[in-house]
């Protein structure tokens, strides 16, 4: 009967872990849909890459931007003739993605969109 007991209280106890929290559902909510936009601007710096497979990424950060997010880091990647163009600032989004050597006026395009903090990720 003890373990009859017992086991119904440690089941009554865990049953209330699953409780939803609100702000924790808001938080969860948010990390997957930085991770939806994530998935699709790595894809995109993908397209624009000369050889994809050998980037290396680092201070890559989320930033909110019009009604998602816009990923703003650096990138080493193989040129054409297979040597590593050293580390350059990138800015990729679900549909685009450009890096310093990819745009004229990167500058500008890093302060609009770069400029505000973001959320340090993982590319």
């Amino acid at each position: 009967m003890q373990r009859h007991v017992a086991g119904t209280a440690i089941a009554l106890a865990l049953s209330g872990c699953g409780t939803p929290n609100p702000a924790q559902e808001a938080a969860n909510d948010e990390s997957m849909r930085v991770a939806q936009y994530q998935v699709a601007a790595k894809e995109a710096m993908k397209a624009a890459l000369k050889d994809p497979e050998s980037a290396k990424y680092k201070e890559v950060r989320a930033v909110p931007f019009s009604s998602g997010y816009a990923f703003c880091g650096k990138v080493n990647s193989k040129n054409g003739l297979g040597g590593y163009t050293g580390y350059q600032r990138f800015v990729a989004g679900p549909t685009m993605a450009a890096t310093e050597d990819m745009v004229k006026d990167f500058p500008v395009v890093w302060t609009q969109i770069c400029s505000p903090a973001g959320q340090q990720v993982w590319f």
